[in-house]
């Protein structure tokens, strides 16, 4: 091996080092919690390991769906506004329980789609 490889080589050793130090201290912490808690304290590492990862992805799913439910309000919200803007300036697109309810759950494109179709004549005002 190039002594630039025994570097990287060293390097990847001393990082997985620290790695398994913090897994292990947060393990200890884990499981020092768990006892004052009142918990059983006698979880192997693994399931702790376990227990912590999924964790983990239970929160990132979770907030990957609060990000995505956020849009849609967002879009909601502005597709509402913009359906009684275009009331307000004379477009000819009523404000019935049809149209509203394609804004709420559309937004913006169910706001262009039904301004098409009024437009176009396709759904009589």
């Amino acid at each position: 091996m190039s002594a630039l490889e025994d570097q990287i080589l060293n390097a990847v050793r001393i990082l997985l080092d620290y790695v398994f130090k913090l897994v292990d201290i947060m393990i200890s912490s884990l499981q020092k919690i768990l006892l004052l808690l009142g918990l059983n304290s006698s979880i192997s590492h693994k399931e702790l390991i376990t227990y912590l990862l999924g964790f983990i992805i239970v929160a990132a799913v979770m907030d990957r769906a609060l990000a995505i439910f956020k849009r849609a309000i967002y879009n909601s919200i502005a597709g509402v506004i913009i359906l009684f803007l275009l009331h307000y300036f004379g477009v000819d697109v009523p404000i019935t329980l049809f149209t509203v309810v394609v804004t709420v759950l559309f937004g913006v494109p169910g706001i262009l789609a039904l301004l098409l179709f009024y437009v176009g004549g396709i759904f009589p005002s």
